[in-house]
């Protein structure tokens, strides 16, 4: 190789590893490290004995973006809404505490004076300080007309303030034990504020007797209370009460039975010890029909004329009747009527049974009855006063045993003319719990009677 020819192929070599070096220092762009152009170098290309190394294409450092900062804006003020004034609670209205009803006596004055505390006594006359009753039985069978009473009783609190609002026709309770006591009605009250002794007019509506009898004893210790609740329901009762007209005996009561035939009725064995029964006649005068000659005579009368009963009949009652209620038979005479009264069946616009009613003179007294004790009977029988007047009614109360298709009974006895109102209410509307509805029909009947 001439001499020119070999260093023109070393100064090639040379620039070429310069070249290379440059680009590896610099770490530039692809333009810096690409070969040199053809036009900046001899064509003739040397002879290479072997490959060269591949050298790595350097990879740019990634230059990191700068994250711009947010200019910041200014956070607004926060809206305060001014909380309302609170409304204060509203103060508790006081209550006045009730007046106590119910008061301890423990002085039975057989003197009739009443003049300590806790001091009282049931009167025969109350003109004469003197007819104090002196027993039990006296407490209960109409002899005792009065009550008078010392203002304070043995615990030295006042019943003024009750005593003061007491009027007539108000319920009073005297109280010894569960099976001693006896409930009153006041017939007539002393003005308010008329000293430390009153005096009430009393007449007895209903009692306990089998815990009490003979002589009252003058440490004769009770309970007086005022206005008790009117109804006495029979799971209530764990003693037998007569009730005006009826006698009721709670089939839980233990007392004593009379001995007898095994036919005889234990309701009768068991009520005869308590109170037996008496017969009692009519009114002078009465008669079953205007064709009867004596109160016996059963001269039989049979009508669905509403007309014709009231001509036929003394006792008639037109009851106020929902509309469309028709009377389908009325009688006298018959097994189904009453001894001393009628019998007539009511129904409805189509023809359904919907009421019977009896109404009479009662021919023995005290009526008997068997009364549940159980608090989910089927039936529950219950004493009420209805306008004054004694009432039993019997009627089916809510609970699993509620049967809505059990007739109601209601049996109202006015002690002043004697006559007693017995209904049964077979209609849906007066069924199963509806005794009120049946009681409507049953006051309709001596308000609008003759």
């Amino acid at each position: 190789m001439p001499l020119r020819d070999a260093w023109r192929s070393l100064a090639l070599l040379l620039a070429t590893a310069v070249a290379f070096s440059l680009a590896g220092c610099t770490g530039g762009s692809e333009e810096a490290s690409a070969p040199p152009s053809p036009a900046a170098i001899a064509t003739l290309t040397p002879t290479r004995t072997s490959e060269p190394i591949p050298m790595p294409t350097p990879t740019p450092s990634a230059v990191p973006t700068g994250t711009a900062t947010p200019t910041p804006t200014g956070t607004p003020a926060a809206t305060t809404t001014p909380s309302p004034t609170p409304t204060p609670a509203p103060e508790p209205a006081a209550t006045e505490t009730p007046a106590p009803t119910a008061f301890r006596y423990n002085a039975y004055d057989i003197s009739g004076a009443v003049a300590v505390p806790g001091s009282y006594a049931f009167l025969s006359d109350p003109a004469d300080s003197s007819s104090v009753v002196t027993t039990y039985e006296g407490l209960r069978d109409g002899t005792a007309t009065a009550l008078r009473l010392h203002a304070t009783d043995a615990d030295r609190v006042s019943s003024a303030a009750i005593l003061d609002t007491v009027e007539a026709d108000d319920l009073f309770e005297w109280r010894q034990a569960d099976d001693c006591w006896i409930r009153y009605q006041i017939e007539t009250a002393p003005a308010a504020g008329t000293g430390a002794m009153r005096d009430f007019g009393i007449r007895w509506i209903t009692y306990a007797p089998t815990g009490c009898s003979g002589a009252v004893p003058a440490s004769a210790a009770s309970t007086m209370k005022w206005r008790p609740p009117d109804a006495i329901q029979s799971p209530t009762l764990t003693s037998p009460v007569r009730h005006g007209q009826y006698l009721l005996i709670p089939t839980a009561w233990e007392g004593p039975m009379a001995t007898g035939d095994k036919g005889d009725d234990p309701l009768r064995l068991a009520a005869t010890l308590v109170e037996p029964q008496v017969d009692v006649a009519p009114p002078a005068g009465y008669r079953p029909s205007i064709d009867a000659t004596s109160p016996t005579e059963r001269v039989r009368v049979e009508t669905s004329d509403p007309a014709e009963a009231r001509r036929l009949i003394p006792l008639w009652r037109d009851p106020v009747l929902p509309e469309g209620w028709t009377l389908q038979r009325a009688e006298v005479g018959t097994p189904d009527a009453p001894f001393y009264g009628y019998m007539a069946q009511y129904v409805d616009e189509r023809g359904y049974p919907g009421l019977l009613v009896y109404v009479s003179y009662p021919d023995r007294r005290p009526d008997y009855r068997w009364v549940t004790s159980a608090s989910d009977a089927e039936s529950t029988y219950e004493v009420r006063t209805v306008d004054g007047h004694t009432a039993l009614v019997r009627y089916s109360p809510p609970g699993p045993l509620h049967n809505r298709y059990r007739a109601t009974k209601v049996q109202i006895f006015d002690a002043t003319t004697g006559i007693k109102y017995w209904l049964l209410g077979e209609h849906h509307s007066l069924s199963g719990g509806n005794v009120d509805a049946t009681i409507v029909i049953a006051r309709s009947l001596y308000r609008t009677g003759q």
